[in-house]
């Protein structure tokens, strides 16, 4: 068996060439009984049909029990003498597992059971004094354009795991560990939330570092940069994204992340949304100046602004599955005229750290079939025959094979996306009690 997890769409090419560089067909259908099973999971794994063409096995999900489940399947029918067919034929069934070679009925998606405590939440590798902690799975907020929380439910560790790992990274020897959530501010265990984790990091002799996902989590430890995710306008952010963040929580937030120090602000945001409007875009720039307004009234150093922007890219399995996408154009267009807009450009910028193939990859995978797994090979033979970059490949096949990229921007029915039919998304329930 070999595995690979495909975090980004970036890392269909680098799979590519470790598909290659292994020496085993690169297709699924030319393997024989002699070549391993390929086995993919990841995050860009959740519209499974273009990697199909590559892989034996995609894992959807929390894969962890998922991929035990499937070795030990393959162990069983190796020991009986099974061909690889019959194998996938029984690995199929497991929970999160799509075998593109089988037919099978719908599959959830996969997920580990906090409860039983088999895994723990963080690895307890120290690395020149820093090691981290996972306190958390996936997401309890169900923001409508988050795939954490339509492919994962939400699971968390107790209070008495957590610090049964923090002692074991004390003696390990760490110095500084990340706490590391989606949502760290929402952590729970019976009273005890992220600030009790964090005193007893610090009690423990270790610095810890966690981020400030939501307005109520600022001031938690020594912050002197503040990371804050009002996503869009007020209106949008409860009409169309469905995120619970509060404007007065939000600029409260901001208030006190000034009265103890903070001088960087990063704001996440997205642009390009549905019905968006100037008024909504003109928020951000608002939203600038007035962190500015109350830095001068506190009599604080004017700290720098950041809004780190990206277009809306419509996830397989979320809300907003079927959303049109803006042209990467507009979307330029929209950070520029931010950026002229700005009421102190020495102090605040927009930018994005998404290039346009980049999103355009994004687009073809989300909403590609097995045809776009065939794009993607073209484009990485073109890039090694050519001796360009995977994305430079990328654009000259698209132009080569005459395809308007337009097309995987348009709005979708349900029944034109093609994952449809094979992954069910993960039904909606109320997280598990982990105190």
């Amino acid at each position: 068996m070999l595995g690979f997890s495909i975090v980004n769409v970036n890392q269909t090419f680098d799979f590519l060439e470790a598909l290659e560089a292994s020496g085993i067909p690169m297709f699924s259908d030319e393997r024989d009984e002699k070549s391993p099973l390929v086995v993919v999971g990841g995050a860009s794994a959740i519209n499974p049909m273009p990697l199909g063409l590559f892989a034996d096995i995609i894992i959807m999900g929390q894969g962890e029990e998922a991929i035990f489940r499937c070795t030990e399947v393959m162990a069983k029918g190796k020991r009986e003498g099974k061909s690889k067919s019959e194998i996938l034929e029984e690995i199929k069934i497991i929970d999160g597992v799509y075998v593109p070679s089988a037919v099978g009925e719908n599959i959830d998606f996969a997920e580990i059971d906090y409860k039983e405590d088999k895994y723990p939440p963080g690895s307890i590798m120290v690395m020149d004094g820093k090691a981290s902690i996972i306190i958390s799975r996936s997401c309890p907020y169900e923001c409508a354009f988050c795939r954490l929380s339509s492919s994962q439910h939400y699971q968390k560790k107790s209070y008495q795991q957590i610090m049964q790992h923090l002692s074991l990274l004390q003696a390990a020897g760490a110095k500084e560990v990340a706490i590391v959530s989606a949502s760290a501010s929402a952590w729970r265990s019976g009273d005890m939330n992220i600030n009790d984790i964090i005193k007893a990091t610090q009690e423990l002799g270790m610095t810890p570092k966690s981020l400030a996902d939501r307005p109520e989590q600022i001031g938690f430890g020594n912050q002197n940069s503040v990371v804050l995710a009002p996503e869009t306008s007020p209106k949008l952010r409860k009409e169309v994204l469905n995120k619970s963040i509060k404007e007065k929580a939000l600029r409260e937030a901001v208030v006190k992340a000034l009265t103890i120090g903070v001088n960087k602000f990063t704001f996440y945001g997205i642009l390009g949304i549905k019905g968006e409007t100037e008024e909504d875009l003109g928020y951000f720039n608002e939203l600038a100046a007035f962190t500015l307004y109350q830095a001068e009234l506190e009599g604080a150093t004017p700290p720098t602004i950041e809004f780190n922007v990206m277009p809306l890219m419509p996830s397989p399995h979320t809300q907003l599955e079927t959303f049109p996408m803006v042209s990467w154009d507009d979307f330029r267009a929209k950070i520029e005229k931010l950026n002229e807009a700005v009421p102190n450009q020495e102090q605040v910028k927009f930018y994005t750290h998404l290039s346009e193939l980049d999103y355009y990859l994004e687009a073809i995978l989300n909403r590609g079939t097995i045809s776009e797994g065939r794009l993607c090979f073209d484009a990485y033979r073109h890039a090694k025959h050519h001796e360009v970059s995977y994305l430079q490949a990328l654009k000259e096949v698209i132009v080569e094979k005459n395809i308007n990229i337009n097309d995987y921007l348009q709005a979708r029915e349900i029944s034109q996306l093609p994952y449809k039919g094979i992954v069910q998304p993960t039904p909606k329930r109320k997280p598990r009690s982990q105190s």
